[in-house]
């Protein structure tokens, strides 16, 4: 047993897509059996997220969720500044510029206007948590 508990904290970034995986295909299950796709496969995930990370806290008394625990501490690296590189680009890959010029004047300031108010929404509930 603790060759194997070696082997998952060596491989920790390894560990945590495989618990995300694991974690969209029973969210996706979930979506399609007991909502028929009514509630999207990620917003089930994002649920189960939140509740694993409060009983990953309450298990080891730390700030990080699951990541305190050893096996799990690539889900710290994979939910920081990964994730949000990871987002930003699928956003870049999806980009169609032919259907940003078919939308015309009003798709491009709704474009701006989205990423300009998420911004200053997202700092604005940062500075209010005392982000400095």
């Amino acid at each position: 047993m603790e060759v194997i508990t070696d082997l998952l904290e060596r491989n920790d970034l390894l560990v945590a897509f495989v618990v995300v995986g694991a974690l969209m295909l029973i969210s996706g299950y979930l979506s399609k059996t007991l909502t028929r796709g009514r509630l999207q496969g990620s917003a089930i995930a994002i649920i189960f997220g939140l509740v694993l990370a409060y009983f990953g806290g309450l298990h080891t008394g730390g700030e990080a969720g699951l990541a305190d625990i050893a096996i799990f501490s690539g889900l710290g690296l994979m939910g920081g500044a990964m994730l949000r590189d990871f987002a930003i680009v699928a956003t870049a890959y999806g980009v169609d510029l032919q259907e940003i010029k078919r939308s015309g004047l009003s798709g491009v300031v709704a474009l701006l206007a989205g990423i300009f108010v998420s911004f200053i929404v997202g700092a604005l509930v940062a500075v209010a948590f005392g982000y400095t």
